[in-house]
């Protein structure tokens, strides 16, 4: 009868393959609880009557489930759109980002001019056009007291000497007054930047001793 004989391949075919996954099935979770040796008997239980299912839905399932295929056209009009979308997004990107880049490096030129106006530089570095001498203190002389001042000022774009004050001395509450009379009567050659002058904060030390009488380093 051919319609047995066909029934018995097609039923030997299905056997056939259900027996190798299921001995693949099999395989895995025989390995799966030897490794895991505390996995729950729920947890076993629960994987065995899996190959169990699968031994079933083998044999009596027909055929598998064909789906339809999306429409091509339609993705390739949406890829189309999002890659237009992006090329302007990035096209009107790129012309905005222009201002903004010059706004960026024009701040950073103020941030760095400004930097440097604000940094304090060693005044004995900077060339000077008057220098006068600090008055020793009559007391300090007698008592034979020597010592230094730290002088923090400005140079300005004249070259004159502004906004001093005290950093450090030592001993304290001795030279102060003579440094500070003393430094804001000198003049600097002014301080260049981009080919104007400008102002700029210095720091000079005025040391005090015998034999100098009062005169920077």
């Amino acid at each position: 009868m051919p319609w047995l004989d066909r029934f018995a391949m097609l039923l030997l075919n299905r056997l056939l393959w259900t027996s190798l996954q299921a001995s693949v099935l099999v395989g895995i979770i025989a390995m799966v609880s030897r490794l895991l040796q505390r996995l729950p008997a729920t947890a076993r239980c629960t994987l065995w009557w899996v190959v169990a299912l699968q031994v079933v839905l083998g044999l009596a399932w027909q055929s598998p489930i064909r789906l339809p295929l999306l429409s091509p056209p339609a993705v390739t009009a949406q890829v189309g759109q999002h890659v237009t979308q992006a090329d302007s997004a990035e096209a009107t990107g790129s012309v905005g980002l222009q201002p903004t880049t010059r706004g960026l490096q024009q701040q950073l030129d103020e941030a760095r001019t400004h930097a440097a106006t604000n940094a304090v530089i060693q005044a004995a570095l900077v060339p000077r056009r008057r220098e006068v001498p600090a008055t020793y203190p009559l007391e300090a002389r007698r008592n034979g007291i020597e010592g230094w001042v730290d002088v923090e000022f400005t140079i300005a774009s004249s070259g004159d000497t502004q906004d001093l004050v005290v950093r450090e001395a030592n001993p304290r509450e001795v030279f102060e007054k003579a440094a500070l009379d003393a430094v804001k009567r000198w003049k600097f050659v002014p301080v260049v930047r981009d080919g104007a002058a400008v102002s700029q904060r210095a720091i000079l030390r005025v040391r005090f001793t015998m034999a100098n009488d009062g005169r920077s380093p």
